[in-house]
C-alpha cells in the first residue's frame, strides 16, 4: 500500500462517484478554483496496486515565516464499505505520509474533516472549530414534482405559491453583471447578519472555473425586473449544493427566496441529480445557533439533515503552533476590544 499523486482527473472522479453523496470540496475543479487564487495545491490517492481506497485534496494555506497548513475540505474520502482492518491499514498509511511530507512543505498543522473517524492511535491532534457546516439539509430528488410540494411544510408551500401569483420570475445568468448582482444581493444578507462575506473576485473566479465543466448554475429572482434573491449552486455528481445566496429584504413580502429555491431544486432534478443540498443548518437543540433562522425557511421544504461528524486538527510543529494558537488568542481579544 502507497500514496501516490492523483495527476488524472478522471481517475478521481471515478472514485468520487462511487460515494452516495457527491462531494465537490474534494472535486478536481475545487483545486482548479484554489489553483486560480494562487494556492499551492496537492492531490493524493491511497492505493493497493492499481486500486484507489482513499482521495484527498489538501490546500495548503499560508501562516508565517514560510510555514503554512494543510486543509483538506470535506475529506480525505475513505472508500466506503471498506472492512475495519482495512481501514486501518489505508489511515495508518496515509497518515505515516502526511507526517513524512509536512516538514518538507513546512506544515505546521493539517485540518481535516474525513468522512469516517480517524484511529483511536492518533496522537497530538485537537478538535478545531468548524470550517464547513457540521450539518445539512437534504432532499431526494428522486420524487415527483407532486411528492416534492407535498413534502413541504404547509407555511412553505403556501409562501411559494404567493411568491409565483406574485409574478417573481427567475432567470439563469453567468455573465459577469450577473455575478455582481449575485454579490450585492449575498453582501446585503451577511452584513444584515453580521456574516463576513467573500470578495467580488472570489464569485468571479468561482463562476469562471465552475462554468468551464458545466458545474455552477447561478439563479437570480427578480420583481417587476429588480434582483430580489440570488443563488449561486454547484452541480457535482449526484449532489446540487446551494452554496451562497442572499436577499434584499424590501423584496421579502414578495417571497422570491421561496421561488427562487424552488426553481433550483427544479433545474437540478431536471438534470438528472439525485440530491439537492441546501447547506448548513442549526441543531435543533440550538434555536439561538447563527443559523436558527435560516434554518427555518430550509426545513420549511422538507427532505432530512445529514451530518459531517468528523474533524481533526494534526499537528506537526507543536512549538510552533502552541505559539500560533498564542497568537490567535490575542489578536481574537484584541479585536473582541475594538468591536466593545
Amino acid at each position: 500500500m502507497e500514496v501516490r499523486l492523483l495527476e488524472h482527473k478522471h481517475e478521481l472522479d471515478g472514485y468520487l462517484r462511487t460515494f452516495q453523496r457527491s462531494e465537490f470540496l474534494q472535486s478536481w475543479e475545487w483545486g482548479e478554483f484554489y489553483q486560480a487564487q494562487g494556492v499551492e495545491v496537492l492531490r493524493v490517492g491511497v492505493f493497493e496496486g492499481d486500486k484507489l481506497f482513499l482521495s484527498a485534496l489538501l490546500l495548503r494555506q499560508a501562516l508565517f515565516m514560510g510555514w503554512g497548513y494543510w486543509y483538506c475540505p470535506r475529506g480525505p474520502l475513505l472508500k466506503e464499505g471498506v472492512r475495519d482492518a482495512m481501514q486501518a491499514k489505508v489511515w495508518r498509511c496515509w497518515l505515516d505520509w502526511v507526517a513524512a511530507e509536512a516538514s518538507k512543505h513546512k506544515i505546521m498543522f493539517l485540518r481535516c474533516e474525513p468522512n469516517e473517524a480517524l484511529p483511536s492511535a492518533v496522537k497530538n491532534f485537537t478538535v478545531p472549530r468548524w470550517v464547513q457546516p457540521p450539518l445539512t439539509r437534504m432532499l431526494d430528488l428522486t420524487q415527483g414534482e407532486a411528492a416534492l410540494l407535498a413534502g413541504m411544510k404547509q407555511k412553505a408551500r403556501y409562501n411559494l405559491r404567493l411568491g409565483q401569483k406574485k409574478n417573481i420570475t427567475v432567470r439563469e445568468d453567468h455573465s459577469d453583471g450577473a455575478v455582481e448582482s449575485f454579490f450585492e444581493t449575498a453582501s446585503a444578507t451577511s452584513a444584515a447578519h453580521g456574516i463576513r462575506s467573500h470578495e467580488l473576485d472570489y464569485y468571479k473566479t468561482m463562476v469562471a472555473t465552475f462554468a468551464r465543466r458545466n458545474m455552477v448554475r447561478l439563479f437570480l429572482a427578480e420583481y417587476e425586473g429588480q434582483v430580489a434573491a440570488a443563488a449561486l449552486c454547484v452541480f457535482y455528481g449526484n449532489t446540487a449544493v446551494y452554496l451562497h445566496g442572499g436577499s434584499f429584504h424590501e423584496y421579502a413580502s414578495f417571497m422570491p427566496s421561496y421561488v427562487l429555491q424552488w426553481q433550483a431544486l427544479s433545474a437540478a432534478r431536471a438534470a438528472g441529480i439525485r440530491f439537492y443540498d441546501f447547506g448548513g443548518v442549526a441543531p435543533a437543540d440550538d434555536p439561538k445557533h447563527l443559523l436558527a433562522g435560516v434554518t427555518r425557511f430550509k426545513t420549511g421544504f422538507g427532505g432530512f439533515e445529514y451530518a459531517f461528524p468528523y474533524r481533526y486538527e494534526i499537528v506537526y510543529a507543536s512549538g510552533l503552533y502552541r505559539w500560533f494558537r498564542a497568537l490567535k488568542k490575542v489578536r481574537a481579544l484584541f479585536i473582541k476590544r475594538l468591536r466593545a
